[in-house]
């Protein structure tokens, strides 16, 4: 891990590892170029951000990993920040 960041409701995360851009298209070629979760097709490497299935950051097992697109990636982060508000009892309006 290096460093720290803060989620969109202020919550600190640890920060994960960059992955090399070979392991990056290794993992979108094994999808197929295709979002894992809404099957948009990637054209450049530029088109997708490598998701973590189980938000665990230390963990870079490849069955742990999947290309989502940026849109389906925005939701899904936004979703687990959202469920860490809720534990931590963060209240927004």
């Amino acid at each position: 891990l290096v460093g720290f960041t803060y989620d969109p409701f202020g919550i600190k995360q640890p920060k994960r590892k960059h992955i090399s851009t070979k392991h990056r298209m290794q993992i979108a070629k094994g999808h197929g170029m295709k979002c894992a979760k809404c099957g948009k097709k990637f054209k450049t490497q530029d088109d997708f951000e490598i998701d973590h299935k189980k938000p665990t950051p230390s963990s870079r097992d490849i069955t742990n990993l999947r290309p989502l697109c940026r849109k389906c990636h925005r939701e899904k982060k936004k979703i687990e920040a959202r469920k860490r508000a809720q534990k931590k009892n963060v209240w927004w309006f």
